[in-house]
């Protein structure tokens, strides 16, 4: 019989150890494996047209969906560490549809970029003099800008423990966006000299829910955001320091998204 290469198969050794001990191996094996070799993971509202309804077990409108984990919450604690403002670059969906890339927020809203072409409150690129952005039915021709506001968070997950995500707020929701961070900024504390001051955004915990919503064009699930209040564990607290720190630092790679996130 020929010698196996199979480790399970190997005479066993007299050091092998009567348990496991994973803690003395800690973090060994992504020696290597910087910030950017993560995928930050989308926390999406699901809707009624969201795929993830054929796809995951348990998936229904108004659930929060981890696109990494695919876990589904109904309600789900956050800490929110950084906020973005930017816009996102999107293909027509009758040619195909697509991520196109991100521009900055304040070179828009100055109309500093080339080729920005407004039509009934929504802005195009590159529409030829004399066309119409969008087709006969109002479907669009070009590509559009969707003012986009990023919130990065820590997610507690069912087992309890934290992870980072990114929760990707715009249209009807772009007003839960800025709600969200008037609480935020309205938080007072005061220092050891009693003079007050507002804490950073990653001192205090939220619980988001979704509601129905609803207008003349339809229906969907929004955001709800309530205060639970200020971080007691100094290692959470840590966490959302370093995550915050990362994206100030440009160490965080966020996935390509998809139209529906």
């Amino acid at each position: 019989m020929g010698k196996t290469n199979d480790l399970t198969h190997q005479e066993k050794s007299s050091q092998v150890p009567a348990t496991i001990n994973f803690a003395a191996d800690a973090g060994q094996g992504l020696e290597l494996a910087d910030n950017k070799s993560f995928a930050i993971p989308f926390l999406l509202i699901l809707q009624g047209q969201s795929p993830q309804l054929e796809t995951v077990d348990g998936a229904r409108p108004g659930r929060f969906f981890n696109t990494v984990t695919e876990e589904l919450y109904e309600r789900v604690m956050v800490v929110p560490c950084f906020f973005r403002r930017e816009y996102i670059r999107w293909a027509p969906r009758k040619l195909g549809g697509g991520y196109k890339g991100v521009l900055d927020a304040k070179a828009v809203d100055l109309k500093q970029v080339p080729g920005m072409h407004e039509h009934q409150g929504t802005i195009y690129m590159d529409v030829p003099e004399g066309q119409s952005p969008v087709d006969e039915e109002g479907k669009a021709k070009f590509d559009a800008l969707s003012d986009t506001r990023n919130h990065f968070v820590l997610v507690k997950s069912a087992r309890g423990n934290w992870q980072p995500a990114m929760l990707s707020l715009k249209s009807t929701q772009i007003k839960k966006s800025k709600r969200w961070l008037s609480v935020i900024k309205g938080i007072e504390l005061k220092d050891e000299a009693g003079k007050p001051y507002t804490p950073a955004s990653y001192s205090h915990t939220y619980e988001l829910t979704t509601v129905k919503e609803e207008n003349a064009e339809g229906s969907w699930w929004g955001l709800d955001v309530k205060i639970v209040g200020p971080i007691a564990d100094p290692a959470l607290y840590t966490a959302a320091k370093t995550f915050h720190d990362s994206i100030m630092s440009g160490m965080v790679e966020i996935a390509t998204p998809t139209e529906g996130e």
